[in-house]
């Protein structure tokens, strides 16, 4: 049993605008399912589309983007009810190859009298949504001749409709004479590259890029060392640059390993001064420079260290401390207030 009208229109409208079908009852925009059309980046348009194409001479093309054709339209018999066609198909001419001054002829689905349905999108009209000099040109009676033969007007009592995509135009009230029927139709073609060519041949070359091509981010006054962070970021939490020391006589610089560990990477000697004393890295038996080593590892180790001096810090500045980032993004030890 076929769906009724009724279905047919709602699948139609909500698909339109992006909502699933579930129940004649249901507007769309009552509808909680999203949905969308299935797309692949073989028929997606890669480059931008004039709104005022060059020219609409025959085979002249605007910046090897869209070509000006002249379509051949046959009726498909599939169409065919009460001895009459509704629907047509439009071909590239027999001559295209030849005639055409498209970069891209004879290669791809840029042939001779080449279905625009069989290429399952290589081959697109621009539709008039890109601008209305888009717009399509239908006719009847002509030959291979721009505006040869009697245009059909868009209000036409056939009401037509044209499907840009695959190249099918369709007529609900088919003229009483057959050689009314449309013969030709006049259109740009897309000629540009689709989306999956862009990506094959890696149009768009991140190997040039800088992250200060980024609309939203600033490489100015950066180092050597620093990493990427969130604005948002500045307010509450403390910047992280890998490159600190404990204190003014060490060598160290800190990095994070791949589960995210913070890690002194390259502790030669040095001293670490907390203020109330002060600790000999180099009389623990730790290896500062493994990428195992987290700071966990490092305060353990350093409460079993007994290499302990006074601090060389002035008396009125020893408190207790704690362990924080300053604002440079060096790992410190802090004093309490």
């Amino acid at each position: 049993m076929a769906l009724s009208s009724s279905s047919k229109e709602n699948i139609s409208l909500k698909k339109l605008v992006g909502k699933s079908h579930t129940s004649n009852s249901l507007e769309a925009f009552n509808e909680n399912k999203t949905t969308s059309l299935s797309l692949s980046t073989f028929s997606i348009f890669a480059e931008t589309i004039s709104a005022a194409p060059d020219s609409t001479d025959l085979y002249d093309t605007t910046d090897n983007i869209v070509e000006y054709v002249r379509l051949v339209a046959t009726a498909l018999p599939e169409s065919l009810v009460n001895g009459k066609f509704h629907a047509f198909k439009l071909s590239l001419p027999a001559d295209y190859v030849a005639s055409s001054s498209n970069p891209k002829k004879d290669t791809l689905s840029f042939k001779d009298s080449e279905d625009l349905h069989s290429s399952i999108g290589k081959l697109q009209l621009v539709p008039p949504q890109f601008s209305d000099l888009y717009e399509a040109k239908v006719y009847y009676g002509g030959d291979e001749t721009k505006s040869n033969g009697t245009r059909i007007p868009l209000l036409d009592d056939r009401s037509w409709y044209l499907d840009y995509f695959n190249g099918i135009l369709f007529q609900e009230i088919p003229p009483g004479n057959a050689n009314e029927n449309p013969s030709h139709v006049e259109a740009y073609i897309y000629i540009g590259n689709m989306a999956s060519t862009e990506i094959e041949n890696g149009s768009v070359d991140l190997t040039t890029s800088s992250v200060g091509d980024l609309s939203d981010v600033s490489i100015a006054g950066i180092q050597d060392g620093q990493i990427l962070k969130w604005d948002a970021d500045a307010a509450g939490g403390a910047k992280f640059i890998p490159s600190s020391s404990f204190s003014a006589d060490t060598s160290t610089l800190w990095a994070v390993d791949d589960n995210g560990n913070l890690f002194p990477h390259g502790i030669i000697d040095g001293t670490l001064d907390t203020g109330m004393f002060a600790i000999e890295l180099s009389a623990g038996n730790m290896d500062f420079t493994s990428n195992n080593t987290t700071l966990d590892n490092i305060v353990t180790a350093i409460q079993n260290m007994n290499a302990y001096t006074l601090s060389g810090r002035a008396q009125g500045n020893i408190s207790d401390t704690y362990w924080e980032f300053d604002e440079n993004g060096n790992v410190m030890p802090k004093e309490a207030v």
